[in-house]
């Protein structure tokens, strides 16, 4: 059965929390889930969901590295801009689906968010939107709109 690791920067259940959950439970018996976030409130929400759990002091290359070492994902699901940065850094030959859950400003212009996104694209095989703003409104729409 193939792994996928969810990699969030939250340790709350908001919106993408809740996205990537329901995605682990829709898929469970298909696919081996796993979870992976700062430590937080998001622990008995997911474990309520029977969804299997990786706290993280902080999403940072190291702490993300020991958890692929790990648990040896097949393929690494990042469910915001600096997850899809950090796992792009160390996911090695794993296959990196990046998906964006807000079409946010700091996207629409040139900024530091902006670029370590589109860095991070070259390494992604996969984007997923949760709308079409997301990817329009992006600065550099026409280096990712095949992936998308």
């Amino acid at each position: 059965m193939k792994k996928i690791l969810h990699v969030l920067n939250t340790s709350k259940l908001s919106g993408a929390e809740n996205v990537a959950a329901d995605i682990c439970m829709m898929f469970d018996g298909e696919y081996e889930m796993y979870y992976c976030s700062l430590k937080g409130e998001i622990e008995n929400a997911l474990s309520n969901r029977g969804i299997n759990y990786i706290p993280t002091n902080k999403l940072s290359i190291k702490e993300l590295k020991k958890v692929i070492e790990k648990y040896n994902p097949d393929i690494i699901h990042a469910h915001d801009v600096k997850a899809t940065f950090i796992s792009s850094l160390v996911a090695g030959d794993i296959p990196l689906v990046s998906q964006l859950h807000v079409n946010q400003d700091d996207m629409k212009k040139k900024t530091m968010k902006a670029n370590l996104y589109l860095l991070s694209s070259f390494k992604v095989k996969e984007i997923i939107a949760v709308s079409e703003g997301c990817i329009d409104d992006f600065v550099y729409k026409k280096f990712i709109e095949k992936k998308v």
